[in-house]
């Protein structure tokens, strides 16, 4: 697809206010998919300009449009640039366009809007108030911009003003949206004197734009112009001297002194380390040194002043007006106090001071920053540094300075343009320093210069110059870097994207190969089996749902039908290794001579069945191919093992779909816990979405043994420290078992002091290890993955356990953690609620799945510790705890009578051995239930 792309992020509005001549930004991006830009200008009616800034690096461009470009060219899209608006504009409305000139020799047009130019905008003045004397030549406007002022220190301020000596003035204040109330109280405040008038904007501003609208309100006629904050506090002469020091120059300002908000006075003046400025334009520019609410100036600067240039970074209106007046009549100085600055913690702009650096000072600060990017790169060189760190670091520190280019240097550099469009420059001087900021690599060199010169002239300006020199520096060389690198790296972008879609048809290939069907060749004349589909094999992660599907195998076995396990993902298939491991489990040793084992990663490769099978599935997938082989069998339903809701382990989408539609495939369900079948019966999935009989028909549920323990009173009544076990599984696949709300829980009852009452120990077992630290002193040591043995051993040794789980299943840690005599915190869900989780053992003390609901069970736990024959009594929890129980000879004649006459007859009772049943002793990590 050939294609224009752009974006306008900064353009034109619908109505632009002129003065004596504005300039505007325009930004955004613009790139073809073909072709290279070689010019951006921006015409207004039949007025070309040029933009100044284009191909500027867009890496969030090339993101957002990668698919679409395979050119590259959103790499280097950005544009910026100024527009200058003279008065001939004044009184039109006109036609703005964006002309993009391609290298093939095209140009396209971009309509970007109507713009109607005026001369100022209009606002309500105060030119009816009576009270200036237009006889004299001493008239001031105060104009003083507000929002939510403090109203104890706005009456200070206000009775300041009518307490001046000087009584020819007339105060504007200009109100940014303040609440009605406070609004009302200003009203109020400054109904008393009639030079007062108040007005408010009909939305929030901002401090530049509310201060640019009270100046607007100054009345044709006023002599001067004085600026005022809403809480601080002027001396009575502090507007006669003014007046009295001003002579030719365009403004004048005076000292401050600095006192809290509180009344101490931090300050006696405001050069504690600075050093005052108001004549060198060039450090007037870099740093500020004129506080408007010192100042006083001419009305005859208000047409050089408004508009305010448009604000881009941290933008002051006392910064241009300085630069304004240097300009145009120059400035003076009044080396005395004239009102007190009231430094608030919570102040919009704020007093701030910096030394001036002597050039040790300077050296060092120089040699600590090269000695950490030195020691960056020899790491980087010696291999010592992190994967990666490196260029981490290099890239935030690009970064930084870039922040620094596009919102410092650029509004210098607006601000210079607009004081050489509006103001008198005829020094070379001034000049020379408005062509500091030109946006051109030579600005690098000019502002090198620069500093030397204002660190000579001991100007102080917390080496603002270097900052903005080094993000100069950074912006070209990124430039320049991008440029000569786009192609190279538009090739490897366009070999990854190859790679990604490659992926993503892997990802699908996987899904396909995971469900596909089993090449089944049927004949009756193979003896019937049960064969029972598992994903995989691997003793490195032998859990709990394994160890169920290996008890149920051995339990047909055991009830005289010939099993096979078919294996269908792929995995190590090494039966000789396997047949060793398997002896490590007590009472599955004779396993692999019992049950068949059979590899069918290879689809290709016919299993061979009788029609007369049982399929047995044991995850959602499988139930798909279970599904497929019992219709190619011409059987009616397959066995689903369901030990969890399948759904509820993956977000929204592809396998959270699946997996939820396995269960409207026709199947007979064995349920692991009557919990779990309550969930499906009450929101009428598999089984039982059609009716509660149908589902009781072709359901059953068993509930999977657990340990026991022999609780020792003795032992955990004189047990100290006292011991928190948190089953704490942090990997994304256990969500459920939510980590981050157990950690989250604990942090803060540790933060109320909860255990502040006894020295206690916080563990945690599951799959991290190391020490973390929670709150005050505490840490919790995680001790990761545990073998059974262990698990079994060290369980009676806590005194509190906890052991979320967000799904309907139990779990079975929080049973056999209070099988061991803790007392367990565990989270509800659903159908899981107080009181079905209160009926296998009141050890158990369950939560709402939130940080709060598992902070009020932790706290109850912890009030229950000392219950000692509570605890005893409640470790004989209402679960089996041997498979003996699980797997009753009436359940397997339940489940084999759905398949027919011929299972029933397969039956042999009694050649079922309660010694040949496999113990719970063989029981892993119980990952899928927990």
């Amino acid at each position: 697809m050939q294609q224009l792309f752009w974006n306008l992020e900064k353009g034109l509005n619908d109505l632009i206010e002129v003065g004596s001549g504005h300039i505007h930004v325009v930004s955004g991006y613009c790139f073809h998919t073909a072709v290279a830009i070689n010019r951006l200008t921006i015409v207004i009616d039949e007025d070309e300009q040029e933009i100044g800034w284009f191909n500027e690096p867009r890496d969030d461009v090339f993101h957002a449009h990668m698919g679409l470009d395979d050119s590259g060219h959103s790499r280097l899209s950005g544009f910026w640039g100024t527009v200058k608006l003279g008065p001939d504009l004044i009184g039109r409305t006109c036609t703005v366009l964006l002309w993009a000139y391609l290298a093939d020799g095209q140009r396209k047009e971009i309509y970007l809007g109507d713009t109607r130019f005026v001369e100022t905008i209009e606002v309500d003045t105060d030119c009816d108030i009576p009270v200036i004397a237009s006889d004299r030549k001493d008239s001031v406007a105060i104009c003083m911009a507000t929002y939510k002022p403090d109203i104890s220190a706005f009456i200070r301020q206000i009775q300041s003003i009518i307490k001046q000596s000087h009584k020819n003035w007339i105060c504007i204040i200009n109100d940014d949206a303040s609440p009605p109330e406070l609004y009302r109280q200003m009203l109020e405040i400054c109904s008393e004197d009639k030079r007062f008038r108040l007005h408010q904007n009909r939305e929030n501003t901002g401090f530049c734009k509310n201060f640019e609208q009270c100046l607007r309100r100054v009345p044709v006629g006023i002599n001067f112009i004085a600026l005022s904050d809403q809480d601080d506090q002027w001396y009575e002469d502090k507007l006669e001297l003014s007046l009295s020091k001003i002579g030719e120059s365009a403004l004048v300002y005076s000292d401050m002194r600095i006192v809290s908000e509180d009344g101490v006075v931090q300050a006696d003046t405001y050069w504690q380390g600075r050093r005052n400025n108001f004549t060198d334009l060039d450090a007037l520019l870099i740093a500020n040194t004129v506080t408007g609410a010192a100042s006083l100036f001419k009305y005859s600067l208000l047409k050089h002043i408004l508009p305010f240039p448009e604000r881009i970074g941290d933008s002051y209106h006392d910064h241009w007006i300085a630069c304004v007046a240097l300009l145009n009549g120059g400035m003076t100085y009044i080396d005395k106090p004239l009102y007190d600055y009231i430094q608030y913690g919570n102040n919009v702009i704020g007093h701030c001071d910096f030394d001036a650096r002597s050039i040790g000072k300077k050296l060092t600060s120089i040699f600590k920053w090269t000695g950490i990017v030195g020691r960056a790169i020899r790491k980087k060189i010696m291999g010592t540094s992190e994967s990666g760190k490196f260029k981490r670091d290099v890239l935030m520190l690009r970064d930084r300075l870039l922040a620094i280019y596009n919102n410092e240097y650029r509004r210098l550099q607006l601000t210079s343009e607009l004081l050489l469009l509006r103001g008198n420059h005829t020094s070379p001087k001034h000049d020379k320093a408005l062509k500091l900021f030109n946006g051109r690599p030579v600005s690098i060199l000019r502002l090198s210069v620069a500093h030397l010169s204002i660190w000579l002239r001991r100007h102080t300006t917390n080496d603002a110059e270097v900052r903005l020199l080094a993000s100069c520096l950074v912006y070209h060389c990124n430039w320049l870097l991008m440029g000569l690198l786009m192609n190279v790296l538009q090739k490897k972008v366009n070999a990854r994207k190859q790679i990604d879609a490659q992926n993503n048809i892997h990802r699908v290939e996987f899904l396909e190969n995971k469900m596909a069907p089993l090449k089944l060749r049927v004949t009756n004349e193979t003896p019937e089996r049960v064969n029972i589909i598992v994903p995989e094999l691997r003793f490195d992660a032998l859990f709990g749902g394994y160890i169920g599907k290996f008890n149920l195998a051995k339990r047909f076995y055991q009830s005289g039908c010939q099993v096979r396990i078919i294996i269908v993902d792929e995995c190590e298939y090494d039966p000789d290794r396997w047949c060793a491991e398997i002896q490590r489990y007590a009472g599955l040793e004779g396993l692999f001579d019992q049950v068949e084992f059979i590899y069918s990663y290879d689809r290709t490769i016919p299993v061979t069945v009788n029609s007369n099978d049982i399929m047995v599935a044991t995850t959602w997938w499988t139930a798909y191919i279970a599904h497929n082989a019992v219709e190619e069998m011409g059987a009616q339903k397959f066995l689903y093992l369901i030990q969890e809701f399948e759904p509820f382990t993956f977000p929204m989408g592809t396998y959270h779909a699946l997996a939820e539609h396995s269960y409207a495939l026709p199947h007979n369900a064995l349920f692991s816990t009557e919990l779990l079948e309550g969930y499906f019966k009450e929101h009428r999935y598999g089984v039982y979405s059609v009716d509660g009989e149908a589902g009781k028909r072709h359901s059953r549920h068993f509930s999977n043994a657990v340990l026991s323990f022999d609780v020792d009173k003795k032992k955990i009544s004189n047990r100290k420290p006292r011991k928190l076990m948190f089953y704490a599984r942090s990997d994304a696949h256990a969500a459920r078992n939510m980590y981050e709300v157990g950690m989250i829980a604990l942090k803060r009852c540790i933060e109320d002091g909860i255990f502040d009452n006894q020295e206690w120990e916080f563990w945690a077992m599951g799959t991290t290890y190391g020490e973390a630290v929670l709150a005050k002193d505490y840490k919790i040591r995680m001790i990761g993955k545990l073998a059974l043995h262990t698990y079994q051993a060290i369980l009676p040794d806590f005194d509190i356990g906890l052991s979320l789980m967000d799904t309907p299943h139990p779990s079975l840690v929080p049973i056999e953690m209070a099988a061991a005599g803790m007392v367990v915190v565990t989270s509800e869900c659903m159908n899981k609620d107080k009181d079905s989780l209160r009926k296998i053992s009141d050890n158990i003390i369950s939560g709402q799945p939130t940080i709060s609901g598992i902070k009020e069970a932790i706290m109850l736990a912890v009030s229950r510790v000392s219950d000692y024959d509570r605890r005893i009594l409640s470790s004989r929890v209402n679960w089996p705890t041997s498979w003996d129980d699980t797997f009753s000879d009436e359940l397997m004649r339940d489940i084999l009578g759905w398949y027919g006459p011929s299972w029933i007859d397969t039956v042999q009772t009694d050649k079922i051995s309660k010694l040949d049943m496999v113990g719970h002793d063989i029981l892993g990590v119980k990952e899928n239930f927990n």
